[in-house]
């Protein structure tokens, strides 16, 4: 899955497949992680016009979704 570039704290990029609903993120600490069953309403809220939303991600992606792990962090 292409991820863009993406400007804050913990996150790198962000990528997203509307046919899978599935949204990929990867982490700072180089871990990719999947998001699954990710509607396109909530991609487009965190995308936003101006860019990755952070805080939207913490608050109602984080933890809400389930997650595969395709990329763990390297320690």
């Amino acid at each position: 899955m292409k991820r863009n570039p993406v400007i804050a704290n913990t996150v790198v990029s962000v990528g997203y497949d509307a046919e899978l609903k599935v949204l990929e993120v990867e982490f700072r600490d180089h871990s990719v992680i999947q998001y699954l069953d990710f509607s396109i309403e909530a991609y487009i809220e965190l995308e936003l016009v101006n860019g990755f939303d952070e805080q939207f991600f913490r608050q109602h992606v984080y933890g809400k979704y389930k997650e595969n792990l395709v990329l763990q962090a390297n320690r």
